[in-house]
């Protein structure tokens, strides 16, 4: 047990986290991704522009049998998310530096998958993933703009996904102003996720 976080849960503060310049999923959105994921304790999961690790390391919270692999095709945030699983003492959490979808094709078939970058690859990730995830395996995609949410929307039609569900998550965080509280927005994000057909193994 990880005195930092001492939970099964999601839903760790983004303030724990180690996170420099690189974008990270915070920490509601991260609630809901997970959950679309539909993890167990050994699932094997695709972390797909992981920026700081923050999707990683509550999978891989979840997943302490399995293996959560982390994909970046930037230094900087590669060396964050090994920063972040020595943090959280995560031993099955695998950085892996390259570029989606090519990368991918290198790493064990996965249970589960979330995009949280693509790179402008949207379609031929999505396409990978299709091929390699386990039958009855979950993929969740975060999208910012309305465009990605819709070529996310398409692709996972394309590529044979079904039971998509689409979520779009508007979060305001109370804050301080003098003695009263105001709420602050986040940005909306779409969370859209699909399952690959077939029966759930294992």
């Amino acid at each position: 047990m990880n005195n930092i976080w001492p939970y099964d849960v999601p839903g760790i503060p983004d303030d724990i986290f180690i996170r420099g310049d690189v974008p990270m999923t915070k920490r509601e959105i991260r609630c809901l991704a997970i959950s679309a994921m539909r993890l167990r304790n050994s699932s094997i999961v695709w972390d797909i522009g992981a920026g700081t690790g923050s999707v990683s390391v509550e999978a891989a919270i979840i997943a302490k049998n399995g293996r959560v692999y982390a994909v970046e095709k930037d230094a900087q945030a590669l060396a964050l998310i090994q920063q972040n699983a020595e943090r959280f003492e995560l031993d099955n959490i695998e950085a892996v530096y390259g570029e989606a979808p090519d990368i991918l094709e290198k790493l064990p078939d996965p249970d589960a998958v979330f995009i949280g970058g693509s790179g402008g690859c949207m379609g031929s990730i999505m396409n990978t993933c299709g091929q390699h995830l386990r039958s009855g395996g979950t993929l969740a995609i975060n999208c910012i703009s309305l465009e990605n949410a819709a070529l996310a929307i398409e692709a996972m039609r394309a590529c044979g996904f079904i039971g998509t569900d689409i979520i779009q998550a508007a979060i305001s965080r109370g804050s301080m102003a003098g003695c009263h509280t105001m709420l602050k927005a986040l940005n909306p994000i779409f969370i859209i996720s699909g399952r690959r057909g077939g029966e759930i193994e294992g």
